[in-house]
């Protein structure tokens, strides 16, 4: 398999629901076990200042965040490197964003490695993760810009990312 099969790979893993991590919209989204207000709050703040008319929301158990956002027809390789058909992904125009954060219980266990940076030609899509051991949950965050742009930002949004606990607490039950 070549180096760039494998790149494709790695990305549709990514993408495609079900595989490299939990879906968000899974019934066992972990994120409804723990408070997430603060971090709500943190992630508007940080996306709010680069991107004021952006739209950031608390859903199931998942924080998302977009503004100037299209529909994109994305090719992506099989494992063997033959090409699929082009599939629909949610992708930011020049000046936009767009990304998420849930939580999943215990370590990450998804295929790619994190962090990772993507191009897929009409962005940049940069995926990450961050353990934390007292609260045993990963928070698995992904974020899609411009590749012209976005540079400062997603050192703050990395930040909050990787500071992720300071803003999380387990519901009392």
């Amino acid at each position: 398999m070549t180096r760039r099969a494998l790149q494709f790979l790695i990305v549709a893993s990514l993408f495609i629901p079900g595989v490299g991590a939990a879906r968000m919209d899974a019934p066992d989204n972990d994120g409804n076990q723990f408070d997430q207000k603060l971090l709500l709050k943190k992630v508007g703040e940080v996306v709010k200042k680069h991107y004021p008319k952006a739209k950031v929301e608390l859903k199931d158990g998942v924080i998302r965040f977009d503004y100037k956002t299209r529909i994109f027809k994305i090719h992506t390789a099989n494992l063997d490197g033959v090409w699929q058909d082009a599939h629909d992904e949610r992708g930011p125009q020049p000046g936009g964003v767009c990304g998420w954060i849930q939580l999943l219980k215990g370590e990450y266990v998804g295929m790619a490695v994190l962090p990772q940076e993507f191009d897929v030609h009409y962005y940049k899509s940069y995926r990450m993760g961050h353990y934390e051991r007292k609260l045993d949950c990963t928070v698995d965050a992904g974020l899609s810009y411009p590749p012209r742009e976005g540079n400062e930002f997603v050192e703050e949004f990395e930040k909050v990312i990787d500071q992720f606990e300071k803003y999380v607490r387990k519901k009392e039950k």
